[in-house]
């Protein structure tokens, strides 16, 4: 699967995922910490992947209908 992974997901996450064969494009590795969240959606989608984030804010499904994007997958981890 291609995913990308927003600037909170940990390295380890990220890693795991290669391991498993598959294709994520982080933004950490890309030097893009600096995207707003609709610039990374944007991105996400451009790149026909499925987001990874645990930013709350890509839960509205207002914002963010289903049917409209590629997939977002998020969490509710907080330390």
């Amino acid at each position: 699967m291609r995913f990308l992974t927003d600037a909170n997901i940990f390295v380890p996450m990220v890693n795991g995922l290669r391991r498993l064969g598959h294709n994520v494009f982080d933004i950490k590795d890309e030097n893009l910490e600096e995207l707003t969240d609709n610039d990374v959606y944007k991105l996400a989608q451009d790149q026909k992947r499925i987001l990874i984030s645990m930013d709350k804010d890509f839960s509205n499904i207002l914002t963010y209908p289903p049917g409209e994007h590629c997939g977002i997958i998020g969490s509710n981890y907080t330390a």
